[in-house]
């Protein structure tokens, strides 16, 4: 999934770099069958194929397997609700396109139909040969020239000396940018920068929707990278991110996160209620939002009715 921008003194390409996810649909814990409790009901994966390799258990999960593209899956045999979480890394990404030509918006669009909460994307933008580099956007960081919602960054050098990266945002917050020597990181000697903006949460909830069933993924992962930050002192910026192309915005999620919250958390919350204790669950749920919805309309009506008197009272 790559695009060059059309300008020999930059070649920008744009990929998902990090992708994962949990499921709770029950029938697509297909891990259970390989340790020896499966059952007819089950969904097939859309690219689960070939063997399984048991993994370390990690993030409260004990059970853990490994498919032969890289992909994690992970469950647990005690704590059904936590569902199958799957991570798939670039490589993994990369080797299911190249191998079954499944690419990242065709893997997490069939994972959104499924029903999966999206926990982090990493869209990652790729510029070589360019003459940038980190040390200059370290320095629009370091003078706070940048226009973001994050409100500083910092630089750090790896201690092998093969590592330069300047991060924009914290780790502890929905979105965080990556401008690194990826040249550095693979110990190669040519210019290659990496821009790679990290969505986890809501923030990954709404990435993955802007990009669900897109036919120009490359410039939905250039404007969620602008979104994030913009850097008016660089002149190449517009270019790294597509829009000298003539790129519309895409039509991104205007979704809040009290909307993603009640998508996500209370929808499924009321779901096992109603099936534990019948749809009267459902009725008297739907009840008390009408109820709240009248009581709002009034509220809302009472207020126009006052606003409409002040503004007669001020023509007289």
């Amino acid at each position: 999934m790559t695009e060059k921008l059309q300008d020999q003194s930059l070649a920008s390409v744009a990929s998902v770099d990090w992708l994962s996810m949990t499921f709770h649909d029950k029938r697509l814990q297909f891990a259970a069958s390989v340790a020896g409790n499966g059952n007819n009901e089950q969904i097939r994966w859309l690219w689960a194929v070939g063997s399984y390799r048991p993994g370390v258990s990690c993030l409260g999960y004990d059970l853990v397997f490994r498919d032969d593209f890289g992909t994690v899956f992970m469950m647990s045999q005690k704590r059904e609700d936590m569902g199958t979480h799957v991570v798939l890394s670039g490589a993994t990404l990369d080797a299911l396109e190249n191998s079954l030509q499944l690419t990242p918006v065709k893997i997490l669009s069939w994972s959104l139909d499924k029903g999966a909460v999206i926990k982090r994307l990493d869209a990652a933008l790729d510029v070589k040969e360019s003459g940038l580099k980190v040390g200059t956007f370290a320095g629009y960081v370091e003078k706070g020239r940048f226009l973001s919602r994050a409100k500083s960054g910092r630089r750090v050098y790896e201690l092998t000396g093969h590592g330069d990266t300047v991060y924009l945002g914290s780790r502890s917050s929905l979105r965080m940018l990556r401008v690194y020597d990826k040249a550095a990181e693979q110990r190669l000697e040519i210019d290659w920068l990496r821009f790679e903006l990290e969505s986890k949460g809501a923030a990954a909830m709404r990435a993955c929707r802007a990009l669900y069933g897109s036919e120009s993924p490359e410039r939905v992962l250039g404007w969620l990278v602008r979104d994030f930050v913009q850097f008016p002192d660089c002149a190449e910026w517009e270019k790294i991110t597509g829009t000298f192309l003539g790129v519309t915005k895409p039509e991104l999620s205007h979704e809040t996160n009290t909307d993603l919250w009640l998508y996500n958390i209370v929808a499924r919350s009321l779901a096992r209620r109603v099936f534990e204790s019948g749809t009267s669950v459902l009725e008297n749920f739907l009840s008390c939002v009408k109820g709240s919805y009248d009581e709002y309309q009034i509220k809302s009506g009472r207020e126009q009715a006052e606003i409409q008197r002040t503004l007669e009272r001020l023509e007289r």
